[in-house]
């Protein structure tokens, strides 16, 4: 069959450079040129407002939560309320492992779906990642760097590990580091800062993992070697 389709190829190259072909037999090729999907669409997600992009996330293996899902809204209204102040906070993306249902916590629920759930195994997530972007309106002028260490400062309870500038999929660089809660949960955080104008962005990415767990950081790591901001 190898052999077959290779010397049909040959055949149909060799008719056609032996034709004369009029210009009224040339057909233009029409190019349609599609919008790419923007959200979630299979592994990768794309946020057009924001302008960033994100693939090969571990969709098989974690939960993953965009645009619109009660845990997204929950986490930037939760943001807002311990920090008013805050020009324009939104979370975009949560992720969870393992991959399964995953349910607000019982003490955030209405008495009867808390009933529902009482002859159920309930287990927390073993690691959570999450993408949030504060959108700036010429407030603060501060690098990825300095919001990196204004966090470790406001956070001083915390052991400090690895950190260091890091570099996204189309080479644009933010500031990254890893910490361990006193509960001895692990951690992790990126600052990427992208300006226009009298605009700012500050996207921040970040996961937590239980102790015992290695697979937020690994995914952590990946998510960050496949974000782009110049390509959608």
């Amino acid at each position: 069959m190898r052999k077959l389709s290779w010397m049909s190829l040959v055949l149909l190259v060799l008719v056609g450079c032996g034709e004369e072909i009029t210009k009224e037999e040339v057909k233009p090729k029409t190019v349609v040129e599609t919008e790419p999907l923007y959200g979630l669409n299979g592994r990768t997600y794309r946020n057009k407002n924001l302008v960033f992009k994100v693939s090969n996330l571990p969709v098989d293996e974690w939960s993953v939560y965009v645009d619109g899902h009660p845990f997204v809204q929950e986490g930037t209204k939760s943001y807002i309320e311990k920090d008013p102040s805050k020009n324009e906070m939104l979370v975009v993306l949560k992720a969870y492992f393992p991959k399964g249902e995953y349910i607000r916590l019982p003490a955030e629920l209405p008495p009867n779906e808390v009933e529902a759930l009482k002859d159920k195994e309930l287990k927390p997530a073993i690691a959570m990642l999450e993408i949030a972007v504060e959108t700036q309106i010429g407030t603060d002028d501060r690098s990825a760097k300095e919001f990196a260490k204004g966090w470790m400062k406001g956070y001083s309870n915390n052991t400090f590990g690895e950190q260091g500038t890091i570099r996204t999929k189309d080479s644009y660089a933010g500031y990254r580091f890893y910490y361990v809660r006193p509960d001895g949960d692990k951690a992790g955080i990126a600052y990427f800062i992208r300006s226009r104008g009298n605009t700012k962005r500050v996207y921040r990415i970040a996961y937590i993992e239980a102790e015992e767990s290695d697979r937020g950081r690994k995914t952590f790591d990946n998510l960050l070697s496949n974000l782009e901001f110049n390509t959608l």
